[in-house]
């Protein structure tokens, strides 16, 4: 099979007054199932953008970085959307490189967080000395960089227990019975513990972590080689629907619910899920929003820090990997080249 699930519907393009014609199928790859990132997959069907582009998407989860990347090298799948740990590994000296490479910056910066009880007597990275902490799972794509970070504490993988909890409920019943003493999960999760009533604190991370990217856009180097243009208009269609959910965000969540009605909470109806789904996806929405003109763009610095820190952290050998293996800036005028300002005004449509 090519993936463990297909999310909630193939995303089909509808009519938009434009002519009838054989739309190209993107197949995108998520991980961890479905938040408030994927807003921008909903709203560019709503409101044509994939159609207008001459393009159909189907959105297939894999669960971790780790099942998603070979997909993406083989062909298989058109756009991944990982974050930046394992590719960067696959440069490192004695291995084989991913034949891969990031195109578009969505989360800007690091989102994956530890986090515990506000009871607990643990308020540093080093208190997680002799601890267990919950992480998603072994595949996950961040697992490197939160190695990293703890042996910046001062932690050998010795000092310290992981243990898979998954996301969601069950991971929030490990922390609040004591079967773990701390999560490492992303700021969504944390933000939808609080929301449920229980209080966690995130613990403090050194700087030239927390100011590293999270998870972006990729393609195969075959892909970006020989068919750029379909990565342009995916990407374009996506930052249009952007610009308009930074605009109008709960017209926005309205619309996700309609698009994948598994996404609203269950416990939840009208207005109020559309608040709360708001709440928990804050912190996340703010690592999205880049300049006009310059939705997906890369800084190199960023990369080079990312590169540092897993060598500083042991999960490197060498900083010798030249960042053009990582990502390319090449697509990012194309994707930007559209009507801002028609854009925001599209807002309209969804209220």
């Amino acid at each position: 099979m090519l993936a463990r699930i297909v999310i909630a519907l193939l995303l089909v393009a509808g009519s938009c007054g434009v002519p009838a014609r054989a739309d190209t199928e993107v197949i995108f790859g998520t991980v961890g199932g479905l938040n408030t990132s994927y807003l921008p997959l909903f709203v560019a069907q709503e409101l044509g953008y994939f159609k207008e582009e001459g393009i159909s998407v189907r959105a297939v989860d894999f669960g971790a970085a780790g099942t998603l990347l070979p997909q993406v090298a083989a062909g298989r799948v058109t756009v991944g959307f990982p974050n930046a740990e394992p590719v960067i590994l696959s440069h490192d000296a004695g291995k084989t490189p991913l034949p891969v490479k990031f195109f578009y910056n969505v989360i800007r910066r690091n989102v994956w967080e530890f986090s515990v009880l506000a009871s607990s007597n643990i308020h540093t990275l080093r208190d997680l000395k002799g601890k267990t902490i919950g992480i998603f799972s072994f595949a996950v794509g961040s697992l490197p960089i939160t190695k990293a970070i703890l042996a910046n504490a001062g932690l050998s993988p010795s000092d310290y227990t992981l243990v898979p909890v998954g996301l969601g409920a069950a991971s929030y019943l490990a922390l609040q019975t004591g079967k773990i003493d701390a999560l490492n999960l992303f700021d969504v999760s944390d933000d939808e513990m609080t929301a449920l009533g229980t209080k966690v604190r995130i613990l403090p991370e050194p700087p030239q972590y927390s100011g590293l990217l999270a998870n972006g856009f990729i393609a195969s180097d075959d892909m970006l080689k020989n068919d750029p243009d379909t990565l342009v208009k995916f990407a374009r269609a996506i930052t249009k629907a952007q610009v308009v959910c930074q605009v109008l965000r709960r017209a926005c969540i309205r619309v996700m619910f309609r698009s994948a009605p598994q996404t609203k909470p269950s416990n939840l109806d009208g207005e109020a899920a559309v608040q709360y789904t708001e709440y928990i996806g804050t912190r996340r929405a703010t690592t999205m929003i880049a300049r006009r003109g310059h939705y997906g763009e890369y800084d190199p610095a960023v990369w080079n820090n990312f590169i540092t820190a897993l060598h500083a952290g042991g999960e490197l050998s060498t900083t010798a990997i030249p960042i053009d293996q990582l990502f390319t800036n090449a697509l990012i005028p194309k994707i930007n080249a559209f009507d801002y300002d028609k854009i925001q005004r599209d807002v309209l449509k969804l209220q």
